[in-house]
């Protein structure tokens, strides 16, 4: 899981420095208590799945035929 950091730390499990702005990757329970012990100083990033990908591929496709057969 991926996070973006939002305050300045040190991981101690990693012993690397991590400044405002930064993408953290671990694990949803390290993230959990980086954020208890820190107040907030990860903001998680919601990846899509790859059925949401799949469906947006599938609805742009939809939308372009459409828009072709609206002109024509």
């Amino acid at each position: 899981m991926k996070a973006t950091v939002q305050l300045s730390f040190k991981d101690k499990e990693t012993a690397r420095q991590y400044s405002i702005g930064q993408t953290f990757e671990g694990t949803p329970e390290r993230i959990a208590e980086i954020n208890k012990a820190l107040k907030g100083a990860l903001q998680i990033i919601l990846e899509p799945t790859p059925e949401q990908l799949d469906l947006e591929v599938e609805t742009e496709t939809i939308i372009k035929k459409r828009r072709r057969s609206k002109k024509a």
